[in-house]
């Protein structure tokens, strides 16, 4: 009897582990689309693939962790909940072309026009008032 315990609960760790991968793969492949695309958010994404990645294998969690995805959006917040002026200027100047041409390209769409125009000011209040801005050590 304790035999087929544990081996259904080693099945249910398989479901569950390829679940987490399976999970981090789709949220991967979101957050690198939120990179071009205007309504699509990159750094939630990117936050619910490591933290699935973790959950479903130690390997792919190290890779997400040592990609440059990773380096270059989320390291830096996940170390102090903080980011340099520099990020965050990188990240809503890229914001702001890209939403800008979305805005554009939807004149004709006032709806999806006016949801761009708000996005966009949720993320200058949250990166200019939310997140705090580390000041960069000169050593």
């Amino acid at each position: 009897m304790e035999r087929n315990q544990i081996t259904s609960t080693d099945e249910k760790n398989g479901i569950l582990r390829y679940f987490w991968l399976a999970l981090g793969g789709v949220s991967f492949l979101l957050g690198t689309a939120g990179i071009v695309l205007p309504l699509v958010p990159t750094v939630p994404f990117y936050l619910l693939t490591a933290f699935s990645f973790a959950k479903g294998s130690e390997k792919f969690h190290r890779w997400f962790l040592s990609s440059s995805f990773y380096k270059n959006h989320l390291a830096d917040y996940k170390q102090d909940r903080s980011m340099t002026w520099k990020t965050k200027l990188r990240i809503l100047v890229t914001v702001t072309v890209v939403m800008g041409t979305g805005v554009y390209a939807m004149q004709h769409m006032p709806i999806a026009k006016w949801a761009m125009i708000s996005v966009w000011c949720i993320h200058l209040v949250v990166f200019l008032f939310v997140i705090k801005t580390r000041r960069v050590s000169v050593s």
